[in-house]
């Protein structure tokens, strides 16, 4: 059972979109390990980002389950910085894509953001790598299920979706739902809408399967 990645991966398959100052994409790798993408400019890097978020567009092309999404910052300062704009995979310094545009290109930088709060912060910083819905998380969970059985399966997905052990009397799925989909669906749903989750993180934030503290087996899925 495996979910982590101590090393990146070359990129295998590659496409993005320049939406402003972000650029925003998916990279395939050619192995279990994620993809590391570099922005530059005239050579000198100005971001990287991993290829661990969830991206429709790579979703609907087959690839990786959809987890395989990135988005690269910075791309005002880049133009701003150089002539010669590019992503690059940081692993084997391949150029995916060279950008042809220029400052005058680009929209209007936007104004100084409100003050964050700590929980803002803190759903800024796992937002590139949450599941938008128990629909992105129910893979998993029914891996799990189906590898480990119903004991390990009730506190992994406590672990996963609330953050801690369940107690004595958590229920475990319930067997008189004869589809073993729908069983385990509405299990990480009832957990996902519980008070507890809502009041810690207000709307609710489901981890995806590159956060350090995601705890269902991603063997044979990613």
């Amino acid at each position: 059972m495996t979910n982590s990645y101590s090393s990146y991966t070359p990129v295998s398959v590659f496409d993005c979109d320049i939406k402003g100052d972000r650029i925003v994409g998916y990279a395939m790798p050619q192995a279990v390990g994620p993809c590391l993408l570099r922005l530059s400019s005239d050579d000198t890097p100005i971001s990287y980002a991993t290829a661990t978020a969830y991206s429709e567009a790579a979703a609907e092309q087959g690839l990786r389950g959809g987890w395989c999404g990135f988005e690269l910052h910075g791309l005002r300062l880049a133009m701003g910085l150089g002539e010669r704009v590019e992503i690059s995979c940081a692993v084997s310094g391949r150029i995916l894509k060279s950008v042809p545009a220029t400052l005058a290109d680009m929209p209007t930088a936007p104004a100084a953001s409100r003050t964050l709060t700590v929980e803002g912060l803190l759903r800024l910083v796992r937002e590139p790598r949450s599941c938008a819905s128990t629909a992105q998380l129910l893979p998993f969970a029914l891996n799990h299920y189906r590898r480990h059985g119903a004991q390990s399966f009730r506190d992994r997905a406590y672990l996963t979706i609330l953050g801690r052990w369940p107690d004595a009397l958590a229920p475990y799925p319930d067997d008189s739902i004869a589809e073993e989909e729908l069983r385990i669906a509405t299990y990480i749903e009832d957990l996902a809408e519980s008070a507890e989750l809502t009041e810690k993180w207000t709307e609710g934030t489901l981890i995806g399967p590159f956060h350090p503290d995601f705890r269902f087996d991603t063997t044979g899925l990613l």
